[in-house]
């Protein structure tokens, strides 16, 4: 049936295939490994540096948490804006009614001077403090 070349043929390319297919695994099998023990996307973790990478993975967990709160509560942030605004305007004007209590009749010119001067520092920097809230802009934090 079979001639002794035949069979001596089909235990030739049996072996060849047993020898090439664990060649080939062996290969790819290096390839995986050789991967999968080095650099992987810059990470490079080690015991020199992992202090450090322990901080700056803490850090980017905080600032992506924040990022969360802010988009959360971002017509809180609005609210507080707008009622800080009211109230320095408020404040702008009830430091005008302490115009009222200047009396050139009872107060020196020095007095008067003072009153004024302090009148007008508190009026430039509660300007100033309601130009920084209105300069917030809470949609692109």
């Amino acid at each position: 049936m079979y001639s002794k070349n035949d069979v001596l043929f089909t235990i030739v390319s049996f072996g060849l295939f047993i020898v090439l297919a664990s060649l080939l695994s062996g290969y790819l099998g290096s390839v995986g490994m050789k991967h999968a023990n080095g650099t992987l996307e810059g990470f490079e973790g080690s015991e020199e540096n992992i202090d450090r990478l322990s901080e700056k993975l803490a850090s980017e967990t905080t600032d992506v948490k924040d990022g969360l709160n802010i988009q959360k509560y971002n017509s809180e942030y609005k609210k507080i804006t707008s009622l800080s605004t009211e109230y320095l305007e408020g404040l702008q004007l009830s430091a005008l009614l302490e115009l009222r209590s200047i009396d050139p009749n009872e107060n020196t010119i020095e007095e008067i001077t003072d009153k004024c001067s302090k009148l007008a520092l508190l009026l430039k920097t509660l300007g100033e403090g309601v130009k920084s809230i209105k300069d917030i802009d809470v949609d692109n934090i």
